[in-house]
């Protein structure tokens, strides 16, 4: 017959814990720098796309209707969003001291508020007085 010990079977199952503790903590370790250098590539690409991005949208034309003969709306014939310097020039290098400031120019060109009471059909193309072209 054998005798119990109970401070081998603690022992043991101290050392068991440790050991997969010990297993998880450096899986940790290994998984924190892949996700870190994955989130600094990440990081550096969505950096790399903001500050080189550049927008242009053309014929914007919002209109609210109420049920009564009335409308609202907002006319914005083109918005022109580029990457500048930290001078606000165009056509200037960018700063890649701070890569993590982007300078953005925005122009917004023939922004016009309306507010109608008719009831007739407006076209867009009439109300910009841009044709499509040929």
């Amino acid at each position: 017959m054998t005798e119990w010990k109970d401070n081998l079977i603690i022992e043991e199952f101290q050392a068991s814990k440790q050991s997969t503790l010990d297993a998880y903590e450096e899986e940790a370790k290994f998984m924190y720098v892949k996700q870190k250098d994955e989130d600094t590539m990440m990081s550096t690409v969505v950096l790399n796309i903001i500050q080189n991005i550049q927008i242009t949208v053309e014929r914007v034309y919002l209109r609210i209707e109420d049920p009564y003969p009335f409308a609202l709306g907002i006319l914005i014939p083109s918005i022109i969003v580029r990457t500048a310097d930290p001078n606000y020039n165009i056509e200037g290098k960018l700063d890649s001291t701070r890569p993590e400031i982007a300078f953005k120019v925005a122009r917004i060109d023939g922004l016009s508020i309306f507010m109608e009471r008719d009831e007739g059909e407006v076209n867009i193309d009439d109300i910009i007085g841009v044709t499509a072209n040929p």
